[in-house]
């Protein structure tokens, strides 16, 4: 199951309208992952925003987002394959379970 959070504070602006239009515009950018397969269920997200996103437009908010997202699920991947290389061959069905899930995210 994925789940997802969007972080925008008060400390981050004090208008509302302002807050919303951030978290209105990260949300689409997210649902387009999804839409498009790149986020996949069984991830936890939560993204927390800086006052640096208040100069940006929507294109640049989506292209760094997706830069953000490719290199976390590549750092994910990695951290899976080295704990498959560490597993002992008494454990073949956790490091079969790992393959499923390294593939399933490529």
């Amino acid at each position: 199951q994925l789940k997802l959070a969007i972080s925008v504070g008060l400390k981050f602006h004090k208008s509302a309208v302002v807050r919303n239009r951030i978290r209105r515009q990260i949300r689409e950018v997210l649902r387009l992952l999804i839409k498009d397969g790149h986020i996949k269920n069984g991830y936890y997200i939560l993204v927390v925003t800086k006052k640096a996103i208040l100069d940006k437009v929507y294109a640049d908010i989506s292209q760094e987002i997706n830069t953000f997202i490719l290199m976390a699920f590549q750092i994910a991947i990695a951290i899976m394959a080295n704990v498959i290389n560490s597993v002992h061959a008494s454990n073949l069905e956790q490091c079969a379970w790992y393959r499923q899930i390294i593939q399933e995210s490529l």
